[in-house]
């Protein structure tokens, strides 16, 4: 069916715009931008088929660079650890020096589903998306944070959090001192292993 929503000239541009950005060519995209340039016009079946053309070569473009996005991602690790929590809120809490850091799961139904708010001695730092990227302003607690992010991923996030709790005697998942025998050689309680599927005992 002719597509009848666009003129000549924006079917051109459409072209036009995806053959410069690298994601459109061959002969006959060549031939109907060469047919409008000499000739002014496009007949509705040519305008179809640029639109589609096009349209199905800017959707590609969106896909890989959405692809690529999640690649460089720093954190999914994290925000795939804390998701398998058996918990509406999960919540990590890590105190390394003088630092206080919290990172919490956004409730699924509020404006922010699946990002992790990261908090840095009660104060709003920042929050990791759901590819694993921290958004957040540049300053002291911002660093103080991604220092724990990346000691987390280097060593992978539950032998980060299972460690914390043996050197600390503290359970970073639910703040808890960690009294048992079995729970301080773990680093975790039974309940948080059993939330988060981790061996215990």
């Amino acid at each position: 069916m002719a597509d009848k929503t666009h003129t000549p000239q924006e079917a051109y541009d459409m072209m036009t715009y995806q053959v410069s950005e690298g994601n459109l060519k061959g002969n006959f995209v060549n031939s109907m931008m060469r047919q409008f340039e000499t000739k002014g016009t496009l007949s509705p079946k040519q305008i179809t088929w640029a639109v589609k053309l096009s349209t199905e070569a800017h959707d590609a473009s969106d896909s890989e660079l959405q692809a690529s996005i999640e690649e460089s991602a720093p954190y999914p690790s994290v925000v795939a650890f804390m998701k398998k929590g058996d918990l509406k809120k999960a919540r990590m809490t890590f105190t390394v020096g003088r630092l206080t850091t919290t990172l919490s799961l956004a409730p699924s139904h509020g404006k922010n589903p699946d990002h992790i708010y990261v908090k840095c001695n009660g104060k709003y730092v920042g929050k990791i998306t759901p590819v694993g990227h921290l958004v957040a302003r540049d300053g002291y607690y911002k660093m103080g944070a991604q220092a724990i992010l990346d000691d987390m991923v280097a060593s992978g996030v539950e032998t980060y959090v299972l460690s914390y709790g043996k050197k600390s005697g503290n359970c970073c998942l639910c703040s808890r001192t960690l009294t048992d025998d079995r729970s301080l050689v773990a680093g975790v309680g039974p309940i948080c292993a059993k939330r988060y599927n981790i061996q215990w005992g």
